[in-house]
């Protein structure tokens, strides 16, 4: 599985502020980002429905206004996007750019090609970026591990979660188990470390040292 979204760096410190994330999450439509892209609507759950029964964290719309976003620091600053130099990544970056500077954000849309934007994303050095997220149903455990530590770089979180990890190993029902998930999902989309577009299945075809994505 793979989930395209819109993930949150640390360059500048501007996004490590909880409220400056959800301006832009109340600043965009993601089914109107996804239109003309992809023929499915935007998810309704942070993670992929099918890795567990999801009753937390369904996903819910910000309640910030407009209000919230004239009075944040994100509308007197100009916004970077990074992304990889690709078709689908490019068009949701200037799809998203489009929303938000018809509030007010200035936008600029940077495209790097694959090893720039592997690196820029390993060092957290971005504003915000177009991003991949993805999740093998082999193994759900180290999937919540790598979100945390890879994805989103929030040791802390990983560390608070781990007493929940711990019970996942030994917990052989599966109810118990998705009830587990949900939790940590809930703890993790509580703090919008990114903005999830859309849940997708992949094939991963191994191509020397690289993943190819095929849709």
């Amino acid at each position: 599985m793979d989930t395209v979204a819109i993930i949150f760096g640390n360059k500048n410190k501007i996004f490590t502020d909880k409220k400056n994330r959800q301006v832009i999450e109340s600043a965009i439509d993601k089914d109107e980002i996804l239109k003309n892209i992809f023929k499915e609507k935007s998810v309704s759950t942070f993670f992929p429905e099918s890795l567990f029964e999801s009753k937390l964290s369904i996903v819910r719309k910000s309640s910030f206004s407009i209000d919230d976003l004239n009075k944040s620091s994100v509308k007197n600053k100009k916004i970077e996007i990074t992304v990889l130099n690709d078709d689908i990544s490019i068009k949701i970056a200037n799809s998203l750019k489009k929303q938000l500077e018809l509030k007010g954000i200035l936008v600029e849309v940077v495209p790097y090609q694959q090893e720039a934007y592997l690196m820029k994303l390993e060092n957290q050095d971005y504003e915000i970026a177009i991003y991949s997220v993805l999740f093998d149903e082999k193994y759900l455990i180290y999937n919540l591990g790598k979100v945390m530590v890879h994805d989103i770089g929030d040791q802390d979180m990983y560390n608070a979660s781990l007493p929940f990890l711990e019970i996942l190993k030994d917990e052989e029902e599966k109810e118990n188990r998705d009830k587990i998930y949900d939790k940590i999902v809930f703890l993790i989309s509580k703090n919008i470390p990114y903005i999830p577009l859309i849940h997708r299945e992949k094939i991963a075809v191994e191509n020397g040292k690289s993943n190819i994505l095929l849709k």
